[in-house]
């Protein structure tokens, strides 16, 4: 997964790298209802429960009262977690701890740390190479810190953002073998329609190339999902004046040199695309959302799976009270796991949908859902997340990242946009 900059207002612009996710132009609720089909209530069945033998883990951060901008968690040791942050007086520090947050060590960085937003990448394929990226909102140099060791010494390079990106909102930076990729999206004014481009560098910085030229001048996507090897899958929707327009799967497997086009997904589907490392397969299908960028206490978030990248199906909400074709049930999807598992917060499946107030309501707690694609069920965790907090925020509350070791042991990180103390943790259990 990844991490995104964020935009300073309200602190919440759908990011996440990852994870992290965009407010997208053109769709309203009013749109999600013309285009959903007619409301039918879902078959209600009891949800399998998994035994939970671990509990969520609430790890502080080092600076009470500050934002987490961005975090990575090394694949190599789970206890070891580099994180950006905004002060409360608006300034980046950057932190490290290798005791899964008991300690914390503040990073000095070659010529200081100044900026706005930043963003963290850790290379999955070689752990020891970690990136963060810096930028002061409004200015075009964008500040690259580059480690090959594991974050004991770091490279600091300058860089600058293409003239083209004008009224930029969201940046990331992505690190996968010999190759950095940073994204952009830009524009989104009332009279210019938001954009994304993509860069790469096989140089470690020294020199970058576009890597998105396949996909015309005018188009919007997420930072690329990175597989196996030298693979790549983008979701690109067209910018135009048809909102409706439908966007298409386009796929690499030289890391972004050539591009092979697929069929158009959807057409309720955006540019919000997840994938395990492996490629599409049965057990581990490509999955797309709809209805992303809603407020997700409208339960109207939509996922489709594809095992192959060009026939598309639908996943049925939750299996609870109160579901139906229009309200799946689902608060937002976290991630994929190494073995093609969709992981994703939802109603209390003792509950089921709450039943619309007119008001904002707080929920005080999160439960974990999985789906499994083999057996096409939904799966419950038994215990949830004891989180209080508001899920009425548009596009992605939760900022979260899946990490494997290499014992095969699965970690579930997250992080609510609204929260200034805690980052939670969860070993989650055997999924298979």
């Amino acid at each position: 997964m990844y991490t995104m900059l964020k935009q300073q207002p309200g602190r919440l612009t759908g990011a996440l790298v990852l994870l992290m996710a965009i407010l997208l132009v053109g769709c309203s609720a009013s749109k999600a209802d013309a285009e959903t089909p007619s409301q039918q209530a879902q078959p209600v069945s009891h949800p399998a429960r998994i035994a939970m033998t671990n509990t969520w883990e609430a790890l502080a951060l080092p600076v009470k009262g500050a934002h987490l901008e961005a975090y990575a968690v090394s694949p190599a040791n789970p206890q070891t977690i580099f994180i950006c942050l905004s002060s409360q007086s608006s300034q980046l520090e950057f932190w490290q701890t290798h005791d899964n947050g008991q300690h914390w060590a503040q990073v000095v960085l070659p010529g200081g740390l100044s900026g706005t937003t930043c963003s963290l990448s850790i290379d999955r394929a070689q752990p020891q190479r970690i990136a963060l990226a810096v930028q002061t909102t409004g200015n075009n140099q964008l500040h690259l810190y580059l480690s090959n060791n594991g974050g004991t010494s770091w490279q600091h390079i300058t860089h600058s953002v293409p003239a083209s990106v004008i009224n930029q909102q969201e940046a990331s930076v992505s690190l996968h073998m010999q190759h950095i990729y940073l994204w952009y999206s830009y524009g989104g004014g009332q009279n210019s329609p938001q954009r994304a481009m993509l860069e790469r560098s096989d140089d470690n910085g020294q020199s970058w190339t576009r890597a998105d030229t396949a996909f015309g001048t005018s188009s919007m996507f997420f930072a690329p999902i990175i597989g196996q090897g030298e693979n790549l899958a983008i979701l690109v929707q067209p910018v135009s004046t048809n909102k409706h327009a439908s966007s298409t799967l386009w796929t690499s497997n030289d890391s972004g040199h050539s591009w092979q086009q697929g069929k158009t997904v959807p057409p309720q589907v955006q540019a919000y695309l997840q994938q395990s490392p492996s490629w599409p397969s049965t057990a581990t299908p490509f999955y797309a959302l709809a209805y992303e960028q809603l407020p997700s206490n409208l339960y109207q978030l939509q996922i489709v799976q594809s095992a192959n990248g060009q026939q598309w199906s639908g996943i049925p909400g939750l299996p609870v009270a109160g579901t139906n074709q229009k309200k799946s049930g689902l608060l937002q999807v976290l991630g994929v796991t190494d073995t093609g598992q969709m992981l994703a917060f939802g109603v209390d499946p003792n509950v089921g949908l709450p039943v619309p107030t007119g008001t904002r309501q707080s929920t005080k707690n999160v439960w974990l859902w999985i789906w499994n694609p083999g057996t096409a069920r939904w799966s419950v965790l038994s215990k949830p997340l004891e989180h209080t907090t508001d899920e009425s925020c548009a596009a992605l509350c939760w900022n979260t990242q899946l990490m494997s070791t290499a014992q095969h042991t699965s970690y579930l990180y997250a992080y609510h946009q609204g929260e200034q103390d805690w980052l939670y943790r969860l070993r989650l259990p055997n999924l298979k």
